[in-house]
């Protein structure tokens, strides 16, 4: 349920990010189509968190205490929303245009369900093949906990070595 809400979370932030920015700036982006569907502020952001998040990892892989937070996911979940979906802020952006401002809401209604299901069946195959891989390694304790923080130190490895390169670019 958990991994089923993370991914929700991560859905409609992505989407309401986009719908945020298609209404209330929607007169500067009729102006300007050039840069349509970016929001480089909030990309921006994402991404100077993202690589917070992947530096707090590594420290906490290589300190070698694990105490996952409750609500660790939902950060990561609320920090890469906010990257709007380009998708939805062009259709909703045209219907915006176009005078029907309801058909733009219900296409974006649309993204949360499908990105949600999506993101959501992937999260949950990812909890079953972990709860999997933890049966079949069980009492094997010290050999779990070390793959488990050098599998840690390479997510936020990874997470800052992407996020710094997008950052940067």
């Amino acid at each position: 349920m958990r991994a089923l809400s993370i991914s929700t979370v991560l859905a409609a932030m992505h989407v309401v990010t986009a719908v945020l920015i298609a209404f209330f700036a929607a007169h500067l982006m009729e102006r300007s189509f050039v840069g349509g569907g970016r929001a480089p502020a909030l990309e921006f952001l994402s991404r100077a968190i993202l690589v917070a998040i992947g530096l707090w990892l590594l420290v906490r892989a290589l300190r070698a205490r694990r105490r996952e937070g409750r609500h660790e996911g939902i950060g990561v979940a609320l920090t890469t929303g906010l990257v709007p979906c380009p998708l939805t802020l062009f259709v909703v952006v045209a219907a915006l245009s176009q005078g029907v401002p309801e058909a733009g809401l219900v296409f974006a209604g649309s993204m949360v369900i499908g990105i949600a299901l999506t993101l959501g069946l992937v999260a949950v195959a990812a909890v079953v093949g972990r709860r999997t891989i933890l049966q079949t390694v069980s009492g094997k304790g010290d050999a779990v906990a070390i793959v488990s923080r050098l599998l840690d130190a390479a997510a936020g490895l990874l997470i800052v070595v992407f996020a710094s390169r997008d950052l940067l670019q």
